[in-house]
């Protein structure tokens, strides 16, 4: 049985965001401006349960939306270099995602194993064949940036604020330009907090939908070289149809960059399909 007590503390106390898309938690914060909308006078103002459940577990409420998104990205196995309690390490473990967890100063209360490591030694040391979680990098910090900077693998799942409240400006700017964005999803949220998971894939420079031109990469359907479509050129055509549903059964476009690279990464899973593994060329 999977053990997610954080959501077990919060699940009753979910209500619309009022600042945002998707669901936040209710809290004292949201009482408070609640009854000051209402003309009232509130009741009580604090925030120390609020505090004491972040600390118990991490910043992210980790909804089981969320866990289930982040065990289809993660893969088969994944490395936090700055997993803090190592809660959402263990929830992957628990998931099958073989995940390890490492902090500068992990905390007295921890969840699974979490050893003492720096970040980027321990992504380069670990993670070349893993997935690289970013779970709230701490603001105004170029860890979060060495860390990516130190990493060999090839996918990212960022969660936190985006250029806001945490990570450094290298940090998001390194992603935006050198990274594809792949994904994203918006978690149930603390009042007032506006953290995102994102989901991003290192290109390739031989093929893909984005291409490397010389030393640039180019987010311009125009520029695409003409044999990217032996990507799919190379596949059945009920290979492409069962693909394509499972794109549709999310409510996704598949007319979207986004979506079409989503795709071929689908398409590329291993034992998915017995189609050529090297496309021919024209």
């Amino acid at each position: 049985m999977i053990a997610n007590p954080y959501w077990d503390e919060v699940k009753h106390s979910i209500v619309k965001n009022d600042l945002g898309p998707g669901q936040m938690v209710r809290d004292s914060m949201y009482d408070f401006l609640d009854t000051i909308r209402a003309g009232e006078t509130p009741k009580s103002f604090s925030g120390r349960d609020r505090m004491r459940i972040v600390n118990q577990f991490q910043l992210t409420v980790t909804d089981p939306d969320l866990v289930r998104f982040l065990v289809r990205h993660a893969g088969p196995a994944a490395i936090d270099p700055m997993a803090g309690t190592g809660y959402l390490a263990d929830l992957l473990n628990q998931h099958g995602v073989d995940t390890l967890a490492y902090d500068l100063a992990p905390r007295r209360v921890m969840y699974g194993t979490v050893r003492r490591g720096h970040g980027p030694f321990t992504v380069k040391r670990h993670g070349a064949d893993r997935t690289l979680i970013l779970s709230w990098p701490p603001m105004h910090d170029p860890i979060g940036e060495q860390i990516l900077r130190a990493y060999r693998g090839n996918k990212v799942i960022y969660i936190g604020e985006w250029g806001d409240s945490c990570g450094s400006p290298g940090l998001f700017s390194a992603l935006d330009r050198e990274w594809l964005s792949l994904d994203e999803h918006h978690p149930i949220r603390w009042h007032q907090m506006h953290d995102i998971v994102r989901v991003f894939v290192r290109p390739r420079r031989s093929q893909g939908l984005w291409m490397h031109l010389g030393d640039r990469l180019t987010r311009d359907p125009n520029e695409f070289p003409a044999r990217v479509g032996n990507e799919f050129a190379r596949h059945a055509d009920l290979c492409l149809m069962q693909t394509l549903e499972e794109v549709k059964k999310r409510g996704a476009d598949p007319a979207t960059v986004q979506n079409l690279l989503w795709m071929i990464e689908l398409l590329e899973q291993p034992g998915r399909c017995d189609c050529p593994t090297e496309p021919e060329w024209t």
